[in-house]
């Protein structure tokens, strides 16, 4: 036989409906996310990439954002990682963003585009970096995009001889 306890807690009916209601909105709504669009399914971010370059050269990245949703995302930013630039100087960007800052707290250098990706169709963004000194330089390269500003995370690895 399992005995109770003889004591309850008595809570007003507004605390219980709060402690009832708010945890279904987090789940139907995400607390904020965006949980009807998966973005890794319908955002698709691909780097094009030299794997090993020379001290002295200057080379490009390209960065192709594609929309395969049906409807249109705005893409905000694209963040790189500070390991890159330990070795690598951006020299600049086709198209120009429209602003940069550093994020310190996680490692990054965020440049703003602020532009819509329409359904079908792909965004590309072209970096133009020359390489410093001798390394391995690897390092998150995000896309941000939607109402939320989610990123997709993919990685770049220059090899510099």
């Amino acid at each position: 036989m399992v005995e109770c306890s003889r004591y309850s807690i008595v809570l007003p009916m507004k605390i219980k409906l709060v402690l009832i209601v708010l945890p279904a909105l987090f789940v139907l709504f995400g607390a904020g996310c965006d949980l009807v669009t998966d973005f890794s399914k319908v955002i698709y971010v691909d780097i094009d990439a030299p794997e090993m370059v020379v001290v002295g050269d200057v080379f490009d990245v390209s960065v192709f954002v594609t929309n395969k949703d049906s409807k249109p995302y705005t893409f905000y930013d694209l963040e790189i990682g500070d390991a890159l630039f330990e070795g690598l100087e951006l020299k600049g960007t086709v198209p120009p963003y429209e602003s940069s800052f550093h994020i310190p707290v996680f490692d990054l250098v965020n440049y703003t585009y602020d532009t819509e990706i329409l359904a079908g169709e792909s965004f590309e963004v072209v970096l133009t970096f020359e390489a410093l000194q001798e390394g391995q330089y690897f390092g998150p390269l995000n896309a941000c995009v939607g109402d939320d500003a989610n990123c997709i995370e993919e990685k770049i690895d220059i090899i510099v001889e």
